[in-house]
């Protein structure tokens, strides 16, 4: 077991990887840990294995009671106890309101359950739910650290008219290898979730409008592609879509008046004689011409 190091060497999402990939590893650290980490690691402990949300300053305060917590508990029991038990003892104890309906499970199996209920069952991307949760994430993070987030509001073209005359089941085999395509497409910091119906949302962290419009030229050309030499495809049907996009924070500060102005822009787009990208920006100095 190789030891983890200057904590401060790390970011959440490296601590998170090395801590699922060696679960033995958490425990070594944390009883061997100095009396000085940084608050966020203190708060990730909790949320990674209680699913707690705390405060950094809390989290620090706790952190250090529950480790005295967890020693006394050892000792008292004369037997190792597990992180987690000592985690959820220590907070039933001092602070029940906080846990409500405990549930130990397998940080493996918590996982996938997160997982599942952020997904959309149909196409396995975000669902629309998550989505305005992790827009938001990565919009306050944009501002925090002063860049650019860009969203692309997708619509396949006359989807209804495929649904009508080809059925329901060949619609949802559309939809499924439409948002294969495009998630096989983007970048691997980029998300992509299903909003409604046929429509998707690109969320494409660090990008400007020149880096969204080009990722959407590329997300055409890959739907053309795919569609094209797809077998199960070969009916006389033609797949493409139409989009908008909207920039952060050129377009709007918060993710509800970006998707507003991303829909005013696909909608243009449609009106424009559809399989086209619409900038809201540049639609918008359109209008003031």
């Amino acid at each position: 077991m190789k030891p983890i190091g200057n904590i401060n060497q790390f970011n959440e999402e490296k601590v998170k990887e090395l801590f699922m990939n060696d679960r033995a590893l958490l425990e070594t650290f944390i009883r061997e840990s100095p009396d000085n980490l940084p608050p966020w690691f203190c708060r990730f402990i909790f949320n990674f294995l209680a699913n707690l949300e705390l405060s950094d300053s809390d989290s620090q305060y706790h952190y250090y009671q529950m480790i005295s917590h967890w020693t006394d508990l050892s000792n008292t029991l004369k037997r190792e106890i597990n992180l987690r038990v000592a985690i959820l003892d220590y907070f039933l104890l001092n602070l029940p309101d906080m846990i409500k309906n405990p549930k130990i499970l397998e940080i493996s199996t918590f996982e996938e359950i997160l997982k599942r209920s952020m997904e959309d069952l149909k196409t396995g991307c975000y669902n629309s739910n998550s989505l305005n949760e992790i827009a938001k994430r990565e919009i306050n993070r944009a501002r925090r650290y002063d860049q650019k987030v860009s969203f692309i509001l997708i619509d396949i073209d006359n989807f209804k008219g495929i649904n009508d005359n080809l059925g329901h089941l060949y619609g949802d085999k559309v939809l499924r290898a439409f948002s294969k395509t495009i998630k096989m497409t983007v970048r691997k910091e980029d998300l992509v979730a299903r909003f409604g119906g046929d429509e998707f949302v690109v969320i494409l962290p660090q990008t400007s409008k020149a880096g969204a419009l080009y990722l959407g030229d590329r997300i055409k050309q890959s739907i053309h592609k795919a569609f094209t030499l797809e077998p199960y495809l070969s009916k006389d049907i033609r797949i493409s879509f139409s989009a908008g996009i909207v920039t952060f924070p050129a377009d709007g500060m918060e993710f509800e008046e970006l998707l507003g102005k991303a829909d005013t822009a696909l909608y243009q787009a449609k009106e424009s004689g559809r399989n086209r990208i619409v900038d809201y920006k540049i639609l918008t100095e359109r209008r003031d011409l």
